[in-house]
């Protein structure tokens, strides 16, 4: 990606969209790793780049939404994870794959913050249509059956 990054900021400039693209991605491993202060940085770099380029209900802007949610979530505020990916979802996403996606980080939201009936909502909106579309081993698959496992096993014991 830093190799792919230096090769497109000599050729088309860091305010390129395709420069601001691989910085995206280059946000998304950062946080992987483990960095979300970096992945933040990246982030607020991409945006400022792509916010006068893309237009107002263009896919990507919801993306962005679920960034800052996964990188608050990765900072444990919770609190903040939920609004943005509140905010994601309410984003226009034709593609029904990619809300399911949203609803189910919502979902992991709600859930760490206890809200288990709002949890359990958005999996039942999500779940589905991910298993549906995506292998087993894919990550979504995972994420999804580890909240809906989660969800179930805190459902018997608030009902007890």
């Amino acid at each position: 990606i830093e190799r792919s990054l230096h090769d497109l900021a000599a050729r088309d400039g860091e305010k390129s969209f395709g420069y601001a693209f691989q910085q995206y991605r280059l946000a998304r491993i950062e946080l992987a790793s483990g960095n979300p202060d970096a992945a933040e940085q990246d982030l607020h770099d991409v945006i400022a780049t792509l916010d006068p380029l893309l237009p107002a209900d263009h896919s990507l802007r919801m993306q962005f939404e679920v960034m800052r949610g996964l990188i608050a979530k990765a900072r444990g505020d919770l609190a903040g994870a939920q609004h943005a990916f509140e905010a994601a979802e309410a984003k226009p996403m034709p593609v029904p794959l990619e809300a399911a996606i949203v609803r189910m980080h919502l979902a992991g939201a709600l859930l760490a913050r206890g809200d288990l009936a709002g949890a359990r909502a958005k999996l039942d909106a999500s779940q589905p249509i991910i298993e549906a579309a995506l292998l087993p081993s894919a990550v979504e698959v995972v994420e999804v059956r580890g909240y809906a496992a989660e969800l179930a096993a805190r459902e018997v014991v608030a009902r007890r």
